[in-house]
């Protein structure tokens, strides 16, 4: 089992982290991120046919004048114990 973690800190590497959490982290990056100037980039989940997927949907303008639009779907697949955390 792996060692417990307090609330705030960082997940170790390879170990579960909510979805929730890991969103904000990406939002927190691009937000961050020196050459972005704006982005209207989220990352969502939604359900179709009892299946789960993510979708990573937006547009990134940069400094030097790239766009990037981004556009990209996964299914997600739950492996272990089912958990409350999402």
């Amino acid at each position: 089992m792996a060692p417990s973690r307090s609330s705030g800190s960082s997940p170790e590497k390879h170990e579960w982290e909510r979805f929730a959490d890991y969103r904000d982290r990406f939002q927190k990056c691009l937000k961050d991120h020196p050459i972005i100037e704006r982005h209207d980039v989220q990352i969502e989940t939604y359900s179709a046919g009892g299946e789960t997927y993510v979708a990573v949907e937006g547009s990134v303008s940069c400094r030097n004048g790239v766009l990037l639009d981004i556009s990209t779907y996964a299914e997600c697949e739950r492996r272990g114990k089912r958990s409350s955390r999402m």
